[in-house]
């Protein structure tokens, strides 16, 4: 996807989100119905998102009575004390997966499942990302069809493009991952602290390629939500740095 297509999708998105949305107004969502959808869903929401309210939400989806989805009370506690073992410090046992693994039998929860395992490990040591987890976490979420994972991940790669040198490729990744969480904000506000990190990402990256129009650009649609809600996703810091440097 080219980055014109990218930066104008971004601008729709933000003229939508900037006129009611992002100032308070509700979130609209393909699923009202909550309690329909089993702890799959939510948490590859949340592995995709990092957002705290869709891991209360993953919580709540096998911690209440009954569990989301007509899941059973006992996978829903393995599950549960999955989640647990994971808030806390350094990755989730892999007894935890295992007893999570046991209740399986469809592939697909068990692609989701070993795509969070990833998740689990990238984020217990964030500065030690692999290609190797940021490739089969790619593959896992396409075979998904998680827009929201396969963006994750494309995020994560643009960073590895970064460490390599490769400026260019690293600025691809991060424009086609914002055009996905753009998309994916207006129906899910989850996504949102996903939206404005690709898109401080790909301020940078344009700025590193000598890119300073389309920087700019970018820049002034991310500073348009104002300085709380920056602050609110820990991107104010980073913003105001590129403030500076391109004047």
């Amino acid at each position: 996807m080219g980055a014109c297509k990218s930066y104008w999708l971004f601008v729709i998105t933000l003229m939508d989100r900037q006129y009611g949305q992002a100032e308070g107004g509700s979130m609209s969502t393909r699923h009202t119905d909550t309690t329909s959808l089993a702890w799959p869903h939510w948490l590859l929401r949340f592995a995709a998102s990092d957002d705290p309210d869709a891991f209360e939400q993953l919580i709540w989806s096998v911690g209440g009575s009954p569990p989301y989805g007509g899941v059973s009370q006992k996978e829903a506690s393995a599950v549960y004390e999955l989640l647990e073992d994971y808030h806390g410090p350094g990755m989730a046992s892999a007894v935890a997966y295992a007893k999570v693994a046991k209740f399986l039998k469809d592939p697909k929860t068990r692609r989701a499942l070993e795509l969070f395992r990833i998740r689990d490990r990238i984020a217990s040591a964030p500065e030690d990302v692999s290609p190797e987890d940021v490739n089969e976490g790619l593959r896992l979420a396409t075979e998904l069809s998680h827009r929201g994972c396969h963006a994750y991940f494309q995020l994560l790669a643009a960073q590895l493009f970064h460490q390599r040198g490769d400026i260019a490729a690293a600025r691809q990744y991060a424009l086609t991952a914002l055009t996905t969480f753009a998309a994916l904000s207006l129906e899910d506000r989850a996504y949102m602290g996903q939206m404005l990190k690709a898109a401080v990402n790909a301020t940078s990256f344009s700025a590193m390629e000598g890119e300073f129009a389309a920087a700019r650009q970018t820049l002034g649609l991310v500073e348009a939500y104002g300085d709380d809600v920056l602050e609110h996703y820990g991107v104010q810091k980073t913003v105001t740095e590129l403030r500076s440097m391109l004047g």
